[in-house]
């Protein structure tokens, strides 16, 4: 069983890396006949691949061939578009909505403001080479946001904050969790029914100490893969 199964799979990845991103791989009961295998060398195989990143699932409409994944490195704090450009890709974000909120207790508590305060409110889908990775409903305080224009939303906050605003960045305090996102999520994030997401809750910090940005992240785990150095 081992044996035919390291063909199998070993076969599918040479079939995998000659193809495309996004391309169709041929249906199980192809490769089946195909292949001369069993059901369940092959389903193994596939399911082997799929845990690995090299193809994605759609629910009803196949399987295809997975973009590389962006690799988050949790040692440091770097905004989404310098990520992508130091993946060698093309990051791109979408605005889906921006507006002004009275801060609640709950933003009080995050983000060190008193009740009432006005808080800005965005929403963005964050693309690498044109596929959706990300989705951040984020909330930051007046004092760090003001005057940032729709350029600067789709670009990169971080940069002007620190370069228009003057204000030293310094450190994230991250919680990582998973859940079954809403039918609205998976959507936007190209997720077939049933997958769960990532999702990281990030509290931004200046260098004085203050909260400026809270932040929570649907992350799609077939295109993005969080890393940690640990040293002893």
């Amino acid at each position: 069983m081992d044996r035919k199964y390291n063909q199998v799979e070993k076969y599918l990845l040479d079939m995998i890396l000659a193809m495309k991103t996004g391309e169709k791989l041929p249906s199980e009961r192809d490769l089946i006949e195909q292949l001369g295998f069993s059901r369940a060398t092959v389903q193994r195989a596939l399911i082997n691949l799929e845990q690995e990143g090299y193809i994605y699932k759609v629910n009803r409409k196949g399987t295809f061939i997975a973009d590389r994944k962006l690799k988050k490195s949790m040692n440091r704090l770097t905004g989404f578009r310098n990520e992508v450009l130091e993946s060698g890709d093309i990051p791109a974000t979408q605005l889906l909505d921006f507006s002004v909120l009275s801060a609640d207790s709950t933003l009080c508590k995050k983000l060190g403001v008193e009740q009432g305060e006005r808080v800005y409110r965005t929403v963005r889908l964050r693309k690498k080479n044109g596929a959706p990775v990300i989705i951040d409903f984020s909330f930051f305080a007046a004092f760090a946001f003001e005057g940032a224009t729709a350029e600067v939303l789709c670009e990169s906050i971080y940069d002007f904050i620190e370069r228009e605003k003057g204000l030293a960045i310094s450190c994230a305090n991250q919680v990582i969790t998973a859940e079954m996102p809403t039918s609205k999520v998976a959507k936007l994030l190209e997720m077939g029914a049933g997958k769960p997401v990532v999702r990281m809750d990030q509290t931004v910090y200046l260098a004085d100490g203050r909260a400026f940005e809270y932040t929570i992240s649907y992350k799609n785990p077939q295109r993005y893969v969080l890393t940690v150095t640990a040293q002893r």
